[in-house]
C-alpha cells in the first residue's frame, strides 16, 4: 500500500507494452504535465493509470491525471479518476488531498468572474450569442433567468429594458435591472420580448414548471442544456440525459429551431428557441425575422393610442 511519496520512478511494466514503449508514454506525459499542458496531461496521464500494474506507479499516474484535469476545468474527469484511487487505495494520503481540492474547485458559490472565464470559451456560447443577437438585438426587453453573476445581457446594449434574475447572483451592471430571487415565484407584472435560460433547467427540480413560467413571461425563449450527459456527469444535475423528448415534456411543445453543439472536449449542448407567434419549424434563424418585429408591434399600440 502507497504511503507517504515524492517522485516515484516505475518498477513496473505496462501491460500494453514493451518497458521502451512504456517509458516512451510516460515520458510524453511528465512533458505535458511539467509544461502545463493540463488538456494534454489529463488524458496521457489516466491511460498510464488505467495500464499500470505497480501500485506506486498507478497512484502517481492517477493523482497526476486528476491534478491536470482539475487545472483544466474538466472536473468531472477528474472526480472519475479519484473516484477509483480512494476505492484502491483508501489510506493514500496525497490523494485525500487532491480530493480536497477539487472540492474547492467545484464549490457552487465559485466566482461568477472565474466561472464566466472558463464559460465564454465554450463553442455553444458563441452560437448562443449569434442566435440571441440575430433574435434580441432589436427587442425592446430582453430578460435572463439563472445569470450566476454573467454578462450575457451585455450582448445587448441598444435594448433599452435588460433584466437579470438569478436566486444567488444576478448580473449586475449600469442599466441593468437585477433581482436576487426565486425565479418561480417571481412575478414581475410584465412580459418580456425575449427570455434567455442558459445551462439551467438541468439543475431545477421543477423544471416543467420553471420551463412553463418561462414560457409565460417571454415571448420568445432561447435555452440552453447539456445534451444526453450521463446520469453521473455532474452532481449539481439533477435531469440528465436531457434530450429532445424531455425538453418538449418541460415546455409543452417543440422548439422552432434547434441547434445540437459539439465541444473540442467532446460534451454536446442543445440550444432551443421557443417563439410564442409561430407555429412552423425554422430552418434557420434570419436577422430579418426580428428587425421589425417589435417595432412595428409599439407603433400598432402607438396607432391604436392616438386614434381612442
Amino acid at each position: 500500500m502507497p504511503g507517504k511519496t515524492g517522485r516515484w520512478r516505475s518498477t513496473g511494466r505496462s501491460q500494453a507494452g514493451s518497458v521502451s514503449a512504456w517509458q516512451e508514454r510516460r515520458s510524453k506525459a511528465n512533458e505535458a504535465y511539467e509544461t502545463g499542458r493540463w488538456e494534454e496531461s489529463g488524458p496521457l496521464w489516466e491511460a498510464i493509470f488505467n495500464d499500470a500494474t505497480e501500485p506506486r506507479e498507478k497512484v502517481f499516474a492517477g493523482r497526476r491525471a486528476a491534478l491536470s484535469y482539475r487545472k483544466s476545468s474538466r472536473l468531472t474527469e477528474a472526480r472519475r479518476v479519484l473516484r477509483q484511487l480512494v476505492v484502491e487505495y483508501p489510506e493514500d494520503a496525497g490523494t485525500r488531498r487532491e480530493l480536497a481540492r477539487l472540492q474547492i474547485a467545484s464549490r457552487t458559490d465559485q466566482s461568477p468572474t472565474e466561472y464566466w472565464k472558463r464559460r465564454q470559451r465554450f463553442i455553444y456560447v458563441q452560437i448562443t450569442r449569434e442566435i440571441a443577437q440575430r433574435i434580441a438585438s432589436h427587442a425592446n426587453s430582453v430578460l435572463d433567468v439563472g445569470s450566476n453573476g454573467t454578462p450575457i445581457l451585455s450582448w445587448f446594449p441598444e435594448v433599452p429594458v435588460r433584466v437579470s434574475v438569478d436566486l444567488r447572483v444576478p448580473y449586475r451592471a449600469e442599466g441593468i435591472e437585477s433581482h436576487q430571487t426565486d425565479f418561480l415565484t417571481w412575478r414581475p407584472g410584465r412580459k418580456f420580448d425575449v427570455g434567455l435560460c442558459l445551462q439551467v433547467l438541468e439543475h431545477v427540480p421543477d423544471a416543467t414548471a420553471f420551463a412553463r413560467h418561462l414560457i409565460d413571461l417571454c415571448e420568445v425563449v432561447i435555452v440552453s442544456v447539456p445534451y444526453r450527459w450521463p446520469e453521473d456527469a455532474s452532481r449539481y444535475h439533477v435531469h440528465d440525459p436531457v434530450d429532445e423528448e424531455k425538453m418538449k415534456l418541460w415546455f409543452g411543445t417543440d422548439p422552432n429551431y434547434s441547434y445540437r453543439v459539439t465541444e473540442l472536449h467532446g460534451q454536446e449542448r442543445l440550444i432551443c428557441v421557443y417563439d410564442a407567434k409561430a407555429e412552423e419549424a425554422w430552418r434557420d434563424v434570419p436577422e430579418d425575422r426580428f428587425r421589425f418585429r417589435w417595432s412595428l408591434a409599439g407603433a400598432d399600440r402607438l396607432l391604436a393610442d392616438e386614434g381612442g
